[in-house]
């Protein structure tokens, strides 16, 4: 097979025309922070760019060319047969560099380095502090299985070039020589672009994976609270159950007598999504005092910054450099429902409060807080492992 550079033709810089293959074997195709940011920008930057992903259906774009192949049922099947069907697609590819954005395709990834690849891994979480809190994990067992994991990695990582999500993962993998920082900012001009009427009851929006770690039970028991002393709200959550919640869920907004003012919505592309979120008047981003979390950004807190609404969020320091430093919304305790609840009622009974909160979110996500600045630095990293030896 002929390689990219042969393939592609010399109108732009040469040192973009090469093949560049992402894969994955847990994130959807249309993945936000794979497909959307950086497969999309790398093409658009001249880079010929192909996304493995487990899906049941194909599916094609103008820029990105997309190789599909059937899903593991669950996370073992992942970790144990993954490997060999996407270590077949990825050679097949021939690509000039590789892109893994899972941990069960480390050992893929040293399988490729035997043939002279070049491979990336795109560190989303920090997985050791994460396995801390896994509720599919023995708490028994939690520990040790987060030290084994960190030695294997440590190992499997070995001359890999590593991207880091989170600054903070950086700091805790200060061994990584070849790395770089790629924050997952929201894209501006697709959040600017959304118009829509806000919702004739104030409505608060969430958007992301569904668990109780993420704050779900906090957020029922405070639109429940709000109501009781008098206020008309209801909730929309948006978002996959990829933890089997939906029996929990629905027994607690019965049981708190929510129901029908508290909307599941399901996963929902990221167009359908910002649509709905922006019908809101407020923003939940209730995470728990979970590691992985307090050290971590939540991309949805950009989200409500960049479509004007004001964010009630987890009094983290991390979040607060950000809220409380913009104006742009109110910092409770996430386990504390009657502080969650007094935030909701403040912006609800001062909505010019709420809207120069909106307007300053926006104003710094425009400036600060955006896939604009971030996607330089993917580039530049990309040229330099490309480039090096």
């Amino acid at each position: 097979m002929k390689s990219a550079k042969d393939l592609m033709p010399c109108d732009g810089p040469t040192h973009r025309h090469y093949r560049i293959v992402h894969i994955s074997s847990a994130h959807p195709v249309t993945d936000s922070r794979i497909f959307q940011k950086q497969c999309k920008t790398l093409a658009a930057s001249g880079f010929e760019v192909i996304l493995i992903a487990c899906d049941s259906k194909t599916i094609y774009d103008k820029q990105v060319r997309i190789v599909t192949y059937r899903r593991c049922v669950n996370r073992l099947g992942r970790m144990l047969y993954a490997t060999l069907p996407v270590l077949k697609l990825a050679i097949r590819e021939d690509g000039d560099l590789y892109h893994l954005h899972d941990p069960e395709l480390l050992i893929t990834g040293q399988l490729l380095r035997l043939f002279k690849k070049k491979v990336v891994f795109d560190m989303h979480e920090n997985l050791p502090k994460a396995l801390l809190t896994k509720y599919w994990i023995p708490s028994h067992l939690r520990v040790f299985i987060s030290t084994l994991f960190k030695c294997i990695q440590r190992v499997l990582l070995q001359r890999v070039y590593i991207i880091f999500a989170e600054k903070s993962y950086s700091e805790e993998y200060n061994w990584a020589r070849d790395s770089e920082v790629v924050l997952n900012m929201p894209l501006v001009e697709h959040l600017n672009s959304v118009q829509a009427t806000k919702y004739a009851v104030t409505t608060i929006g969430y958007l992301g994976a569904i668990s109780e770690g993420r704050g779900l039970l906090s957020m029922v028991d405070a639109v429940r609270t709000v109501r009781n002393v008098g206020f008309d709200v209801q909730c929309i959550i948006i978002g996959a159950d990829n933890n089997n919640l939906k029996g929990l869920i629905e027994n607690s907004l019965r049981d708190n007598g929510v129901w029908g003012y508290v909307n599941l919505l399901g996963y929902l592309p990221g167009p359908h999504a910002w649509q709905h979120i922006a019908k809101c008047h407020i923003g939940f981003a209730l995470l728990k005092r979970e590691p992985n979390y307090v050290q971590s950004y939540p991309t949805k807190i950009f989200e409500y910054m960049a479509l004007g609404i004001p964010v009630v969020a987890s009094n983290f320091p991390l979040y607060r450099s950000v809220i409380e430093k913009y104006r742009c919304g109110i910092c409770v305790d996430p386990d504390d429902i009657e502080e969650i609840s007094s935030a909701i009622i403040k912006l609800i009974s001062k909505p010019d409060l709420a809207e120069s909160m909106g307007r300053a979110g926006k104003a710094a996500v425009k400036r600060y807080f955006n896939w604009e600045n971030e996607k330089g630095k993917l580039i530049a990293f990309y040229d330099k492992v490309l480039s090096s030896r």
